[in-house]
C-alpha cells in the first residue's frame, strides 16, 4: 500500500480539518479582488489536464473557475516575454532550445505540448501580450519571473512595457533583487519573494520589499514558520498542491491558497 507523504510538522488524524477564517488580507493584496481565502491558484495554468504555460491551459484555469493563474516568464533574445519555465525547452518539447538565448520566431515553430498531445495539435509558446489577450480582462495573475541571461533592468523594462495599465497582477520571484528592479521599474507593483525551502531570509525580504504576499514550497511550510508570517497578515501562497487532504491541512492551519495542477479538481474535493 502507498504511504502519503505527510506535509513536514502537520499530522493527519484522518478527519477533515474545519477550515477556519484566515487572517484578512493586507490592502495590497486586495487590490487583486479576490474571493475570502482560500484561494486555489492555477499552475502554469490548468497543467495537469492541458500542456503547461500555453492559452489552452490558461482558458482551461479560467473555465475550470480558478481564482488566479499562475505562469512564468521569460525574456527572449529579442526582447519578447514569453510563457516558459525552464531554461531549456527539452522537457517539454524534447528539443535542447535555450529560450533565453534564442529570438522569438524560433520559439514560435517548436511543439511544447508533445508529451501531451503526441503530435495529433501543436502547443505553442505564448507571448506575454497574447496571453492578456486570451483571458477575460484583468483576470488576476501571479507572474513567476525567471532572469538568469537577460539583465534585471533590461527585464524589469518590458515587463512594464507590456503590462502597462494593467492591473490585478503580483510579481514573484526566487530573484529577490530582481523584485526589487520591478517595483522601480512599475510604481505600485505588488511583489512577492518566493522560498523553496526553509529559507529564513525569506521574511526580511517580504519586510525590505514591502512585499503583499509570500508564495513557498510545501516543504517550507511548518507551523513554526506560519507562526511567524502571521503577525505581519502576508497571506502565503504554497505549490505545488494536488491533493485535497494535504489542502484541507494547510488552509486549517493558516495557508491562504495553493498553487495547483488541477484547480477544478482540488476545489471540488477539497471544499465538497
Amino acid at each position: 500500500m502507498t504511504q502519503r507523504r505527510r506535509i513536514p510538522g502537520f499530522r493527519g488524524t484522518g478527519k477533515r480539518p474545519a477550515l477556519p477564517r484566515i487572517v484578512s488580507r493586507p490592502s495590497g493584496f486586495a487590490a487583486l479582488g479576490l474571493p475570502r481565502p482560500p484561494w486555489f491558484i492555477a499552475h502554469r495554468g490548468a497543467s495537469g489536464e492541458s500542456p503547461e504555460n500555453t492559452i489552452e491551459s490558461f482558458r482551461l484555469a479560467v473555465a475550470e473557475g480558478a481564482d488566479m493563474i499562475e505562469l512564468d516568464l521569460r525574456l527572449t533574445s529579442d526582447g519578447h516575454l514569453v510563457a516558459v519555465h525552464d531554461l531549456s525547452l527539452r522537457r517539454v518539447s524534447g528539443q535542447t532550445v535555450p529560450v533565453e538565448d534564442s529570438a522569438l520566431n524560433i520559439l514560435r515553430h517548436i511543439d511544447v505540448s508533445y508529451h501531451f498531445h503526441r503530435g495529433r495539435r501543436r502547443g505553442r509558446i505564448p507571448t506575454l501580450e497574447e496571453i492578456l489577450d486570451a483571458l477575460p480582462r484583468d483576470f488576476p495573475l501571479t507572474l513567476d519571473l525567471k532572469c538568469r541571461r537577460a539583465g534585471r533592468k533590461r527585464y524589469a523594462a518590458a515587463l512594464a512595457h507590456a503590462l502597462a495599465g494593467r492591473g490585478r497582477l503580483i510579481y514573484s520571484s526566487f530573484n529577490w533583487r530582481l523584485l526589487e528592479d520591478v517595483k522601480s521599474a512599475i510604481p505600485g507593483a505588488l511583489v512577492a519573494p518566493m522560498a523553496r525551502h526553509r529559507v529564513p531570509g525569506v521574511l526580511g525580504a517580504a519586510r525590505k520589499l514591502g512585499a503583499a504576499s509570500l508564495h513557498c514550497h510545501v516543504g517550507a511550510v511548518t507551523p513554526r514558520f506560519l507562526r511567524a508570517v502571521r503577525p505581519t497578515g502576508l497571506p502565503v501562497l504554497v505549490y505545488t498542491v494536488n491533493d485535497a487532504g494535504k489542502a484541507r491541512r494547510l488552509f486549517a492551519a493558516g495557508v491562504s491558497g495553493v498553487f495547483t495542477n488541477f484547480p477544478g479538481r482540488l476545489r471540488k474535493e477539497t471544499l465538497g
